[in-house]
């Protein structure tokens, strides 16, 4: 969620393995899912932009080579935050084309009071899609979905087939009725 994640920018970054080659990134704002592939990881999310140089340095420390794609389940800051540096150094973004549309644009955010401006082109998704998809990538098949209407206009989850792992963004909010954009 957008308010924790901002209170969580000092927070510890800690890793821990969930399967197969598959990792959970926490404390960098939204979680995100970390991918080992042959040549390189894949993303789910990218944290608070605060958070940029600890989230690369916890992946330098996971598998091999840079990040490669970085999917994006929605377009707030808690989980594009990265998108930028990591799409600098050659990340593919993927994402849902509302995403794409909301992060080019800038956005107010009502709910918070807080204007967020537009992401430069270098972290906005190179790959668009409007409903579904698939990503091979380190001997899985992730198939990802647009869930509308839900915590965003551009919501999506992934699902990690061998692994049996789905990464929803904020479309679970634990304790709390969910903060709906």
């Amino acid at each position: 969620m957008l308010g924790s994640a901002l209170r969580a920018q000092a927070a510890t970054i800690t890793v821990s393995p969930l399967r197969n080659k598959l990792h959970l990134l926490s404390g960098a704002g939204g979680n995100i899912v970390i991918q080992e592939g042959s040549n390189g990881l894949l993303l789910v999310d990218s944290g608070l932009t605060e958070s940029t140089a600890g989230i690369i340095a916890e992946t330098n420390k996971i598998g091999k080579g840079d990040v490669t794609i970085l999917f994006n389940t929605h377009w707030h800051t808690d989980h594009t935050g990265s998108n930028v540096v990591l799409g600098k150094k050659g990340a593919k973004i993927i994402a849902q084309e509302n995403v794409k549309t909301r992060l080019a644009k800038g956005q107010y955010m009502e709910f918070f009071k807080r204007q967020v401006d537009p992401m430069a082109p270098e972290g906005l998704p190179a790959e668009t899609f409007r409903d579904k998809g698939k990503i091979s990538f380190g001997g899985d098949a992730a198939h990802y979905q647009y869930l509308p209407p839900a915590h965003t206009d551009g919501d999506a989850v992934i699902h990690f087939h061998n692994a049996n792992v789905f990464h929803g963004g904020d479309l679970l909010f634990n304790g709390m009725y969910p903060f709906i954009d």
